[in-house]
């Protein structure tokens, strides 16, 4: 849930849990108001918290304890740090940049294109869709469309923070 008060309540039920049943660790809460809401609640009580798709600065700029992470770039170094990949990962290709028309998209294309040029890198093209194929009905058991960390990836960040006996539980609230 995107909202903040839910995300509010969700991690005071998950923090009022008794200890050997308390999570050691969060990870959730992919929009950044419902994170930032949260952040604050999992540090009081000593809990990792890693943001699953929270791209708001704030998150991370105004920490509020040394467990709170976000698994997703700032939003305002995503353009950089993309033009950054491409220009490391892709030196001396051409490069074409295709978005979805949203707002959103295009002012990241604005920004990948900027980052880019000032590298003197011209894109062979910027393009919208002129099509975004529907999504397949989901049944009410199915996962989501999108995926917002995958295990692997939270077990490496883990043991580089030096959590390495951690196991993953997935806590369903709703």
């Amino acid at each position: 849930d995107c909202q903040a008060e839910t995300a509010g309540t969700i991690a005071h039920t998950l923090t009022a849990i008794p200890v050997p049943r308390r999570p050691v660790a969060v990870i959730g809460h992919p929009c950044s108001g419902a994170a930032i809401a949260a952040a604050p609640v999992y540090a009081e009580a000593g809990l990792l918290f890693m943001a699953a798709g929270a791209r708001h600065p704030r998150l991370t700029y105004q920490r509020s304890a040394p467990l709170v992470f976000r698994l997703a770039t700032r939003e305002d170094r995503q353009a950089s740090d993309i033009a950054d990949l491409v220009r490391i990962r892709f030196a001396g290709h051409r490069v074409a940049l295709v978005h979805d028309r949203s707002a959103e998209a295009q002012r990241l294309a604005t920004g990948i294109e900027a980052a880019l040029a000032r590298h003197g890198i011209r894109l062979a093209l910027r393009e919208a869709y002129k099509h975004v194929p529907k999504l397949p009905e989901l049944g009410p058991e199915d996962p989501g469309p999108f995926s917002f960390a995958w295990a692997e990836r939270v077990h490496r960040i883990l043991d580089e923070a030096g959590f390495t006996a951690i196991a993953l539980e997935r806590v369903d609230l709703s």
